[in-house]
């Protein structure tokens, strides 16, 4: 298992462990010891991760980390610290001052490289639903051929939940707050 912190000072690898399982229990007190030897218990702001054994509500990873460090927040994509730099909402005025200025309505959306292509996928689309909610048109962005629709993986349901909020002018309500919802977390 890689452990690595992110800082505003880069990213730096704390150390490759072997575990003995994937239990929440093992990899809980591997990170722990690992934060503990470096003495940063006390710096670590936001846990990063969407995999299950970690994020489970009752005894996931990151649950038992928030028991052990009350102060942490929960930041469930880390792909949109890599992409922003830092976490944003639609609603804050540094965010839409950044999407006028380096997404005009009409640019082309890339997506962004990422070791997930589900992940780029998503955080595009989380783009131009932003840039359609700002100026009420629609952004230029290919689509990708639908992958399959997984009961298991939220990103599957929210890229069909963006894709569709981006192409049908009058949704509903609730499918429109979702739609926001999914863009802005």
């Amino acid at each position: 298992m890689l452990i690595a912190v992110n800082s505003s000072e880069g990213e730096y690898l704390l150390g490759m462990k072997i575990i003995q399982n994937g239990r929440a229990d093992t990899i809980t007190a591997l990170l722990v010891d690992t934060i503990n030897s470096f003495d940063i218990l006390n710096k670590i702001k936001i846990i990063c991760d969407t995999t299950n054994v970690n994020t489970g509500k009752r005894g996931g990873v990151v649950k038992k980390l928030k028991d052990i460090i009350p102060s942490v927040l929960y930041h469930p994509c880390r792909l949109h610290i890599q992409l922003f730099h830092q976490t944003l909402n639609i609603t804050l005025l540094n965010f839409n001052e950044w999407l006028k200025r380096y997404i005009g309505v009409g640019d082309k959306i890339i997506y962004p490289k990422s070791n997930r292509n589900d992940y780029s996928e998503l955080a595009a689309l989380c783009e131009a639903y932003k840039i359609k909610l700002l100026s009420g048109h629609n952004p230029n962005i290919d689509f990708k051929k639908p992958g399959a629709l997984s009961r298991a993986r939220w990103n599957s349901r929210a890229i069909y939940l963006l894709k569709y909020a981006i192409l049908k002018n009058d949704i509903e309500p609730n499918i429109q707050r979702c739609a926001s919802f999914v863009a802005n977390h």
